[in-house]
């Protein structure tokens, strides 16, 4: 039996079991963007990339659409409302004005190509849609994206992606091995050519950022490859920021941020929240100034500006000029890494190689090697390198990693978690509560009654893993209700040694 849950809040405990939920999956078998071409109804019937995404939507539980070798080009946006995983193809929005993918719950993209859309490759903004903005923290969101490559896409914020999650909503993007190339965000927002994150957790591992460009009116606007935000949480590991630019008087053409919104201030933030980066390179991103606002500037002059603000270093990193405060003895700033064009160097996506000559090489720090690189390809033991290729000597054999395992989502560093929020409990209709228990890593909270049940979920200095919050309702007829949860408690934490500089 299918669950129909309405209101603003995103946790509904009126369901039988967690796990009463049967994935589905759906196999196109066709490139139309006509639901009558194939809507998917039958197994083994015809099946469109849109019919399977309606199909999916209406269907409770996690489900997956196998695209395959098909290039669906999109005549109208899709809309994703229930948990989803694409997995293969190319989803090409023909330049025209509307998002590829506008998805307001978990979405999880697996060796896909999205191409020309005209308002972000991929809105990811949980949340929404559900009665106005979520009113509470009630869930974890999930963004997941691997081996996968965004390419000429735009919009104002976020040309490949907009993370734009509902206030309080905990949200988690993940993106390892993948390749954004030819984004662009312009006009008045121009924040984020590849990626615009509002709020939340961001964590890219092993991927390429190249020829992106953030177009904005001034000091709000930047980030050609990355922006963001001040209630925001970024960690950046082998990753490659190459060739970047803002213009137009916006600023970091590799990295922007962060700024801390006015709604953060209001619900309590005290300062800005860190950007970590290790092992990674930033490189040959540029900026130039806003003429009108710089009587000096003849015409537009453009400066190195990897990065807009002193971002955090986990070690490892090399930049060609000296702008993102990589300090640590094992960074490398104001070298050439040496790198090569884009191209097929191996694996699903396409990388910038290392010449042989390349400091970057061995310039890792080894606790924080990843085991593979963006290619999949093992990289060396205890001196790897910096960004998201590993160099190899031409003729050797070089052995491939399990694919599959986002290494990001795994608890390799030791942090400082200050997560404490508020829940609240959605009562099935027409039942009255007998009593409601609320746990949360196995150690009972107390709920607190009121127009709602409530309880508060206290994660503050606990070490990084992600905690079950586990619920149940015993109801004055007919059996309990129960639900589960699952909550990170951060990322990695940086101490800074003085204020970052914004």
């Amino acid at each position: 039996m299918r669950r129909n849950c309405t209101g603003a809040v995103i946790l509904c405990l009126a369901l039988a079991s967690p796990a009463a939920a049967q994935a589905d999956t759906f196999t196109v078998d066709r490139a139309s963007d006509s639901v009558a071409d194939g809507d998917c109804s039958t197994p083994g019937g015809p099946c469109t990339l849109r019919g399977a995404v309606e199909r999916a939507n209406a269907l409770e539980g996690s489900d997956r659409i196998v695209l395959g070798p098909h290039t669906v080009v999109l005549g109208g946006g899709l809309t994703v409302t229930d948990a989803l995983t694409i997995a293969g193809g190319t989803i090409d929005g023909d330049d025209a004005d509307f998002t590829a993918i506008d998805a307001r719950a978990d979405l999880a993209l697996e060796g896909v190509r999205i191409s020309s859309a005209g308002n972000s490759g991929v809105k990811f903004r949980p949340g929404w849609g559900q009665g106005g903005i979520a009113a509470a923290a009630v869930a974890v969101a999930t963004l997941t994206v691997t081996d996968s490559t965004f390419e000429g896409n735009s919009a104002s914020s976020g040309g490949a992606i907009d993370i734009d999650p509902a206030y309080e909503l905990d949200t988690r993007a993940v993106i390892a091995r993948s390749t954004f190339n030819g984004n662009r965000a312009s006009g008045e927002a121009g924040r984020g050519g590849a990626i615009n994150l509002w709020r939340g957790a961001l964590a890219v591992e092993n991927s390429t950022f190249t020829g992106n460009v953030a177009v904005g009116p001034g000091w709000w606007s930047g980030g050609g490859a990355i922006a963001a935000n001040g209630s925001s949480t970024v960690s950046l590991t082998h990753v490659t920021i190459a060739g970047n630019r803002a213009e137009g008087g916006a600023r970091g053409g590799g990295i922007h941020g962060p700024v801390l919104d006015t709604l953060a201030l209001r619900a309590g933030a005290k300062s800005f929240v860190p950007i970590m980066v290790t092992n990674s390179i930033v490189t040959g991103n540029t900026s130039e100034p806003q003429v009108e606002q710089d009587a000096r500037a003849a015409a537009l002059v453009v400066r190195p500006d990897d990065c807009d603000v002193a971002v955090g270093t986990g070690g490892g990193n090399l930049e060609s000029a000296d702008t993102c405060g990589f300090n640590d003895a094992s960074d490398k700033r104001g070298v050439d890494p040496q790198l090569g064009t884009l191209g097929d160097n191996g694996g699903p996506t396409r990388t910038l190689a290392l010449a042989t000559t390349s400091p970057a090489r061995g310039a890792g720090v080894a606790s924080a090697c990843l085991p593979g690189d963006q290619r999949g390809l093992a990289r060396a033991a205890g001196r790897c390198d910096s960004g998201a290729f590993e160099f190899t000597v031409p003729g050797t054999p070089q052995a491939a990693i399990p694919q599959g395992v986002v290494q990001a989502d795994a608890a390799r560093s030791d942090c400082l978690s200050v997560r404490r929020f508020k829940i609240r409990l959605r009562v099935p209709r027409g039942e009255v509560v007998r009593q409601a228990i609320v746990k949360v890593g196995g150690k009972r909270v107390e709920v607190r009654r009121g127009k709602r049940l409530t309880a508060i979920v206290d994660l503050r200095n606990l070490p990084k893993k992600r905690y079950r919050v586990e619920i149940t309702l015993k109801l004055e007829r007919g059996k309990p209700v129960s639900g589960v949860r699952r909550y990170w408690t951060c990322t990695p934490a940086i101490r800074w040694t003085k204020p970052p500089k914004v």
